[in-house]
């Protein structure tokens, strides 16, 4: 995923040009026609069942155990 922090960096380290805040990222972009993009819904051929087959069953096996530093 593309952040405004690595865009900066990208910008630095092509141009040269140093941008200090991600708001100035952020206008440049805007001024260039960017936006922002985030999907519009859920993706049409989405597979429900395999999702929750996933989460049910591979994702428990996968994630971190819960942190017990505050125990």
């Amino acid at each position: 995923m593309w952040t405004l922090a690595r865009i900066r960096r990208v910008i630095e380290e092509m141009t040269g040009a140093e941008y200090t805040s991600p708001s100035g990222v952020w206008r440049l972009l805007k001024r260039h026609g960017w936006s922002r993009q985030i999907p519009t819904g859920r993706a049409y051929e989405r597979d429900e069942k395999a999702v929750m087959t996933w989460r049910s069953e591979v994702w428990p096996q996968v994630k971190p155990p819960p942190s017990t530093a505050g125990q």
